[in-house]
């Protein structure tokens, strides 16, 4: 008779979700924002536009740099669409070089607020008023215990009005 007593008490136990169960992990942990400067005249009847890409990266989560060797974590990756071109070389701030739990490989990491300026690149063609700069940013949020898979964000800025 004590098992038929016990029996309801050790069934709601077991059907009971786990008090250390983790969170889901957010939509977004990574949000980004882009700014083009106005269009100057560069050498060989082009157009040059100085670009801000900003990543706003939640508490406890990082990206991995745009130098981050393979065999591991995607890469933060850029890549603007036609009429657009990179015009040399990102640059941002120093990564965060540590090994990396997840993958347990050294890893360079940016977090909290990061800034990279783009120098772009346009055929002469585009005149005075430039077309919005499409920039297609792929990159892979991790916390010190999950992975997010890797995401590619579409952002569309317009440059400033400018004198070329």
């Amino acid at each position: 008779m004590r098992y038929v007593r016990l029996f309801p008490i050790l069934a709601a136990i077991a059907c009971s979700a786990p008090k250390e169960a983790p969170p889901l992990p957010p939509s977004k942990v990574v949000e980004w924002a882009a700014i083009a400067g106005a269009p100057t005249p560069g050498p060989d009847n082009t157009v040059r536009v100085a670009l801000e890409l900003q990543a706003t990266i939640d508490p406890g989560w990082h990206v991995y740099s745009l130098g981050q060797s393979t065999g591991g974590p995607a890469p933060m990756s850029v890549k603007v669409s036609p009429p657009y071109s990179i015009d040399g070389e990102i640059v941002g701030p120093a990564p965060v070089k540590a090994k990396d739990p997840n993958f347990g490989i050294e890893t360079e990491t940016y977090s909290g607020e990061q800034i990279f300026k783009i120098p772009l690149k346009l055929a002469a063609s585009a005149s005075l008023s430039p077309p919005p700069i499409e920039l297609k940013v792929r990159s892979q949020s991790c916390s010190d215990r999950l992975c997010l898979p890797a995401r590619t964000t579409t952002l569309t800025v317009q440059p400033e009005k400018g004198t070329t």
